[in-house]
């Protein structure tokens, strides 16, 4: 059990070692400011770019943040959603980068700009290992993105089929609507083939816009519980596919003494799990 995690149990089977009027919420804030400061997990990183980037560069009204997710035979740590997307590959101080080029080549086909965060170690290897259109961040021993290269624009390797898969059913049945077909009589098997086919009229940026906003629109309830949550959990939130009545839960939770009321809160949902169409 990571130290961290064994204090924060030791402080809560004590509670009255814990200051008066102490909640969930204070016990998540330090525990991740030591985490952060001790051994900094993939979370950490994924943390650093809602935080620095999707908060801090950007807002919830025009940017969202997507979590693991499959372009080609890779899955991406972060994809940011605004008019374009934007792939965000993390690499720690402890991960290997003998994938990292073939992973770059599978996110250059849905994103019009790509990102590798990493740490000090890995920096200068990256800058030489990949395209020079590329961008190269690192997180700082302050835990703030620092750009070491800016990534550029690059629309070449852009496949529309790579950025239509990024659509979930109800996503690809809306979007084969606005093109003038009738989906109510094609099968879940053929849906993808048939939306495939329908958008060879339409321009690759113009499907490039229409999966942003989809990314966008998808994401807005996971932004709104963000803004009553704590910082350490925002990648989390973002991640997560609640209902409304689990959403209220898990706030009133955060803001819950623990000092006070035990809590019982039974959601289910795990880091970088989705919702099913």
């Amino acid at each position: 059990m990571p130290p961290e995690v064994e204090r924060i149990t030791e402080l809560l089977a004590t509670s009255s070692a814990l200051p008066s009027g102490t909640s969930l919420a204070d016990i998540f804030e330090a525990s991740y400011r030591y985490s952060v400061r001790s051994q900094r997990s993939e979370y950490a990183y994924k943390n650093a770019i809602v935080q620095r980037i999707l908060l801090g560069k950007y807002s919830l009204g025009t940017a969202a943040a997507n979590f693991e997710v499959r372009i080609g035979s890779s899955k991406l740590d972060v994809l940011l959603a605004r008019e374009y997307l934007t792939a965000f590959e993390i690499k720690t101080e402890r991960d290997e980068l003998g994938r990292l080029a073939s992973q770059i080549e599978q996110y250059r086909k849905a994103c019009r700009h790509v990102w590798i965060l990493t740490s000090e170690r890995h920096a200068k290897v990256a800058e030489k290992l990949l395209p020079a259109t590329v961008g190269i961040a690192v997180l700082t021993s302050r835990h703030q993105v620092s750009s070491r290269r800016a990534a550029a624009s690059d629309r070449d390797a852009l496949d529309s089929a790579s950025l239509l898969r990024l659509l979930r059913k109800r996503e690809m049945v809306s979007l084969l609507k606005r093109l003038g077909a009738d989906p109510k009589d094609v099968p879940n098997t053929k849906l993808f083939s048939t939306l495939l086919d329908a958008a060879q009229s339409e321009s690759l940026e113009a499907i490039e816009k229409y999966v942003a906003a989809a990314l966008l629109k998808r994401s807005a309830p996971a932004a709104a519980l963000l803004r009553r949550l704590p910082n350490s959990v925002a990648a989390c939130a973002l991640a997560m596919d609640l209902t409304t009545p689990q959403a209220e839960r898990l706030i009133s939770a955060f803001n819950a003494d623990v000092t006070g009321e035990s809590l019982c809160l039974p959601i289910t949902h795990t880091f970088g799990e989705s919702s099913t169409n």
